[in-house]
C-alpha cells in the first residue's frame, strides 16, 4: 500500500514538473516570459571613416571634423535625407553618411535640429506645440525648414526649442499646443541676453523647462510654472545638462552638482533620495550627459555612469541600477546619452555603443542584442549592456 502511495506521489511530481515545463516553453513563444534570454548576434566590421569623429548628437547621429552628418537606426530618425536619396540608406541599422555640411546635431523624441557650417539652424518633426518655430502649428511638418541664421546652439524638449546667436540672445519658442500663448510662439522669441549655454527639458506635469548659462557664469532656470521669468540658481557654472528627471551643472572648478529627481540613482550622490537644492557628486568633471542615466567624463579622460540600467546603457556589462559612479572607459573625449542607449567617443577617434537597440539605435547592423526580454504583446527590447565599437578611425 505504501509502495502505491509513494509511486503516486512521484507520479504526480512527474506530470508537474512536466505540466510546467510545457507552459513555460508556451508561455516564452506567446511572448509571457518578461525576464531577460541571452540571444547570440554576430557583430559587423566596425565601419571605417577617414575622418576623427567629434561630436555625438541626439540618439543615432556622428559628426565628422569635416561636418559630415552620418546617421542610423529609427529611419525616422533620418530627418535630413531627401526622400529621393531613401535608397541611399540600405540598411538604416548602420551607419551611413548623409549629409556634408553640418557642425551641430540634436534631437528629442518630437523633433530634431541640425546647424549647417554657415550658421543656419534647420529643423523636422512633429509640430504639435510649434515647437520647430517655422511659423504654424502643423502637426506633422515635413521639412526641414530653416529658422533661423546665426545659430551657435540649440536645445529641443519634447514640447518646445531653444537656441543661441551669435550675439549672445536666447531665443525660445513651442509650448503652444491650443494656441493659449498666441500665435508668436510658432516662431523664435528673444527671452535673455549674453547667453553662452543652454539645455531644456520636458518635465512630469506638462511642465517645460530651460537652463541657461549667462556669460557671468550664473546659471539660471525658465520654467512654464513661472511663465519663463529667469531664476538665479548658482554662480560659477561653465556646464548644464537637464533630463525630465534630473539637471546636472559643472563649476569651473570642475565640480559636479546635481538635483530634482533620483528614483535611479541617476544623481550619483549614493541613495535615490530626490533634492531640491544642488548636491555635490565628484569632482574633476569636464563633460556631462543626462538622461534616465548620466554620463560623465573626467579630466583623464575616464567616462563614469550611473542611474538607469534597465537596458544596460551604463555600459557596465549588467543591468543593473547604480547610484554612485561606476567606470566604464577610459580615454574617452565625447559622450552622448538619450533614452536607454549611450555612445562615446575614444581619443584614438572610434566610435562606441551601448544600450538599447530596439530600433537599431546602437549602429550593429540589426535591431537584436545580447540580451531580450519578451513580453506579453510579443515586443522585444533588445540591450547590449557593455560597449561595442561600431565606427573605426582610420586616418585623415
Amino acid at each position: 500500500m505504501l509502495f502505491i502511495v509513494l509511486a503516486a506521489i512521484a507520479l504526480a511530481i512527474g506530470l508537474l514538473v512536466l505540466l510546467r515545463t510545457l507552459l513555460s516553453r508556451a508561455g516564452q513563444a506567446l511572448g509571457f516570459n518578461q525576464g531577460w534570454i541571452e540571444t547570440s548576434v554576430s557583430l559587423p566590421t566596425p565601419i571605417q571613416v577617414s575622418v576623427r569623429p567629434v561630436a555625438v548628437g541626439g540618439s543615432s547621429f556622428v559628426i565628422m571634423e569635416c561636418g559630415g552628418l552620418w546617421a542610423w537606426g529609427n529611419t525616422g530618425a533620418l530627418w535630413n535625407i531627401d526622400n529621393a536619396n531613401l535608397h541611399l540608406i540600405e540598411n538604416p541599422h548602420l551607419p551611413a553618411k548623409i549629409r556634408d555640411d553640418v557642425v551641430a546635431m540634436t534631437t528629442s523624441a518630437s523633433h530634431s535640429f541640425l546647424i549647417t557650417t554657415d550658421g543656419a539652424l534647420l529643423a523636422k518633426g512633429t509640430n504639435r506645440r510649434g515647437q520647430l518655430g517655422n511659423g504654424t502649428r502643423e502637426i506633422r511638418a515635413s521639412g526641414p525648414y530653416q529658422i533661423m541664421e546665426n545659430v551657435t546652439s540649440v536645445s529641443p524638449s519634447f514640447a518646445h526649442t531653444a537656441a543661441i546667436t551669435q550675439d549672445g540672445t536666447l531665443w525660445m519658442w513651442g509650448d503652444n499646443e491650443f494656441n493659449w500663448r498666441g500665435s508668436e510662439w510658432f516662431s523664435p522669441a528673444p527671452f535673455m541676453y549674453n547667453v553662452i549655454a543652454v539645455s531644456t527639458a520636458w518635465l512630469p506635469q506638462d511642465l517645460i523647462l530651460t537652463m541657461a548659462i549667462t556669460s557671468d557664469l550664473t546659471l539660471y532656470s525658465l520654467d512654464s510654472s513661472s511663465d519663463y521669468s529667469p531664476a538665479k540658481i548658482m554662480y560659477d557654472v561653465i556646464k548644464v545638462a537637464s533630463s525630465s528627471a534630473h539637471t546636472l551643472a559643472i563649476t569651473s572648478d570642475g565640480v559636479l552638482w546635481g538635483w530634482r529627481r533620483n528614483n535611479f540613482g541617476q544623481l550619483g550622490d549614493g541613495t535615490t533620495a530626490q533634492r531640491d537644492e544642488p548636491v555635490r557628486i565628484m569632482e574633476n568633471v569636464i563633460a556631462v550627459s543626462t538622461g534616465s542615466h548620466t554620463l560623465a567624463i573626467t579630466s583623464d579622460g575616464k567616462l563614469w555612469a550611473w542611474g538607469d540600467n534597465g537596458h544596460g546603457q551604463l555600459g557596465d556589462g549588467t543591468m543593473q541600477n547604480r547610484n554612485i559612479p561606476i567606470l566604464v572607459m577610459e580615454n574617452v573625449i565625447y559622450a552622448s546619452t538619450r533614452g536607454g542607449h549611450s555612445m562615446a567617443i575614444a581619443a584614438d577617434g572610434n566610435v562606441w555603443a551601448w544600450g538599447e537597440n530596439t530600433d537599431g539605435c546602437l549602429g550593429i547592423g540589426t535591431i537584436r542584442g545580447a540580451y531580450e526580454q519578451r513580453y506579453r504583446h510579443g515586443i522585444v527590447p533588445s540591450s547590449w549592456p557593455s560597449p561595442i565599437m561600431i565606427m573605426e578611425y582610420v586616418g585623415p
